[in-house]
């Protein structure tokens, strides 16, 4: 989420807190998360996909998640499902991350 945010201009404190691009503030109220932002003062709460849509002003999900897949290389080939061995290692190093935050 911060990477995202960060790319899409965002100056983001050592607290995690940066100003909402969702509406108008001078004092920082929007808190970014590993997985999501949430603003306090306009109440949104968007993970990465909804942010991006929200931010670009696209339609639907589909769009966040093509923009994101362009913009950052990510190499997903859209409308493909993965295939096992893809899946294995995609929850292989979630728990590797997970294992490291803790």
């Amino acid at each position: 989420m911060r990477t995202v945010a960060e790319g899409c201009g965002l100056h983001i404190d050592c607290g995690g807190m940066t100003l909402c691009p969702f509406h108008n503030e001078r004092i920082p109220s929007a808190k970014i998360y590993p997985d999501n932002l949430h603003c306090f003062g306009c109440g949104v709460h968007v993970d990465v996909i909804g942010f991006t849509q929200k931010i670009f002003g696209l339609e639907k999900p589909i769009d966040a998640v093509k923009k994101l897949n362009e913009d950052f290389g990510l190499n997903i080939e859209i409308g493909k499902a993965p295939t096992t061995k893809e899946v294995s290692e995609y929850q292989k190093r979630v728990q590797e991350k997970h294992e490291y935050e803790v």
